[in-house]
């Protein structure tokens, strides 16, 4: 290769770099496949202001990617394979080689170089001339791999929407499937179908694309960052719900995404009602694989109303249904008055003496019968009804005490069960404050009882909140305590008066060595942090005998009595404080 000339600059050139309408080349990786150590060198200063170099002993590392390869003839043999194999690795995208060739080896040996070289420039070289090629073959590359990429992504993505189509959609399922099949897990699959037929039928096809992009913004909007959303056909969307979602979040969910059809979609200055259906399949009762359960979710569509969501299995689908009319009655049962307070008994080890009790929440139907609380509770946690419902329990606790405090009932104090939502409400300590002042009860006549794996997850927003209200005067209880998997070393920061021993290590307390050894642990370590302690699930005398040996303050059970509303109680109490200790 002959030496390379000085720059001849014209005066109407124009160096590749500061035209702003062309592709930004500032990270190209340009490969010196030279075999003159000098020539390189010059190549090298030349052009390193401009690119990042690669040299080719780099081409077998993993940095040894480039963009494209300057050869001269010893560097093409030196080098043929490994630049060929880039190349062929590359494909269909362009990977451009440029030939440093003198005048007299180009007549006679060019067509050799056919297998590899794109361009050539003849030596000795100008370098501006070499500049503008390099750049050429250098856009003429990034264009190639923007056109790839886009290719690419609309070979997974729907055009119109930007949403994943169907083949990437069941890729993404197929790898919940797997998933699920490790760790036991469900996995929901919803079809989603609008019926575009008045749309597509007066505005044709551009408002049928308006209305799909409308549909598609108002379900993410609905929709957890953690859902998988696609367009699998003109009309119907797929959507996987997170991991691990339980049935009854998946059906509120469901009736959220129904809402997206309360509004017209406008389209073209007009405004068009449509209507959209769901579908469900459940992986794996309804299939085994992705398509299957596809399938199953857009068969179901089949027998699906504008008003429910519907199942694939009858199983699912009377589930779904049950929690459908459960929640419609929860809404309406804060109208009509059906929640009461029912409230069970703690028992003072020391003295034998009902001091305070734990307020509990029961639903009486219409029909009179109680529904229990674990059929609503974990619909109300899903249809988001846990704060309204926390805040009547609140209210009438504290009613409930103002009232008992006029009778000279001598109860000192009432348990109520808060729920994380409730906490982290703005105006929680506001709101507990208020019904305090409202009904003229003083802070100690009022525990807050929030469960391990609350208390565990909190913030320090919550931790202040109940810090404010300890420090208030209230108390606050960890309820089932050594259920969860709490750090001890944070145990000492929460702000807690009390720990509740859960029911789980009372029940086997005289048989299995290993529950009465935790139950010990729990009360050595309430006993170091000076928290008083409350075992729940008491069934039997010989319980109870057993937790007063080990210095536990109270104890509550169906051994004493089960929860019972106001009237049932006052008679207990009065059997128990003449003597009559007969659980009922």
């Amino acid at each position: 290769m002959g030496k390379i000339h000085p720059i001849h600059l014209r005066a109407t050139a124009q160096s590749a770099d500061t035209d702003p309408n062309r592709l930004d080349l500032s990270h190209a990786r340009v490969l010196l496949a030279v075999g003159s150590r000098g020539n390189r060198d010059r190549l090298r200063a030349h052009f390193q202001a401009q690119y990042d170099l690669v040299d080719p002993h780099q081409l077998t590392a993993e940095d040894g990617q480039f963009d494209l390869a300057i050869v001269d003839p010893s560097g093409y043999r030196r080098w043929h394979q490994a630049v060929l194999d880039a190349k062929l690795h590359e494909e269909p995208v362009f990977l451009p080689t440029i030939l440093m060739v003198s005048r007299n080896e180009l007549s006679l040996h060019l067509k050799s170089y056919g297998d590899l070289v794109d361009e050539f420039i003849v030596t000795p070289v100008d370098r501006l001339e070499l500049s503008e090629r390099v750049a050429m073959l250098l856009r003429a590359r990034r264009m190639a791999q923007e056109q790839q990429a886009q290719l690419a992504y609309l070979t997974t993505h729907d055009r119109v929407t930007g949403l994943p189509n169907k083949p990437r959609f069941l890729d993404t399922l197929s790898d919940r499937i797997v998933d699920a099949s490790v760790l036991n897990r469900t996995v929901q699959v919803v079809v989603l179908a609008f019926d575009f037929t008045p749309i597509m039928r007066s505005l044709g096809h551009h408002g049928l694309d308006r209305a799909a992009k409308t549909c598609s913004a108002r379900l993410r909007a609905l929709l957890a960052p953690d859902c998988t959303l696609a367009r699998l056909t003109t009309d119907t969307w797929g959507l996987i719900p997170p991991p691990g979602q339980s049935m009854d979040a998946l059906v509120e969910q469901c009736q959220r995404l129904q809402s997206v059809t309360d509004k017209p979609i406008p389209v073209n200055n007009e405004r068009i009602h449509i209507d959209m259906t769901l579908g469900v399949g459940v992986y794996p009762d309804d299939a085994t694989e992705a398509l299957g359960a596809l399938d199953c979710a857009i068969n179901a569509l089949s027998s699906a109303t504008d008003s429910t969501p519907r199942f694939y299995s009858r199983a699912m689908q009377h589930r779904a249904l049950r929690f459908i009319r459960t929640e419609t009655r929860l809404r309406d049962a804060f109208g009509k008055n059906q929640f009461e307070l029912w409230f069970q008994p703690q028992v003072s080890l020391a003295d034998h003496q009902v001091h305070q009790v734990e307020a509990l929440v029961r639903w009486r139907l219409p029909g009179g019968e109680v529904a229990p609380p674990n059929e609503f509770l974990p619909v109300a946690r899903a249809a988001n009804l846990t704060v309204p419902l926390d805040r009547w329990v609140l209210t009438t606790a504290c009613a409930t005490l103002r009232k008992w405090l006029d009778d000279g009932l001598n109860i000192d104090r009432m348990a109520v069960n808060i729920t994380a939502e409730d906490v982290r409400c703005d105006d929680f300590v506001a709101f507990v404050r208020s019904q305090l002042v409202r009904f003229g009860l003083p802070p100690s006549v009022l525990e807050l009882e929030l469960t391990e794996s609350t208390l565990m997850d909190a913030n320090d927003d919550t931790l202040r909140k109940l810090s404010e209200l300890r420090d208030l005067g209230l108390d606050i209880a960890l309820d089932d305590f050594g259920t969860g998997y709490s750090s001890l070393s944070y145990l000492h920061t929460l702000p807690i008066n009390i720990l509740k021993i859960d029911q789980c290590f009372i029940r086997n307390i005289l048989t299995v060595e290993t529950d009465a050894a935790i139950t010990r642990s729990i009360l050595w370590l309430a006993n170091n942090f000076r928290l008083n302690t409350i075992a729940e699930g008491v069934e039997s005398r010989e319980q109870a005998d057993f937790l007063k040996a080990l210095h536990v303050d109270m104890t509550q059970g169906y051994h004493y009595a089960r929860p019972m509303p106001d009237p049932a109680f006052r008679q207990w109490l009065d059997r128990w404080r003449q003597g009559d200790s007969v659980a009922s």
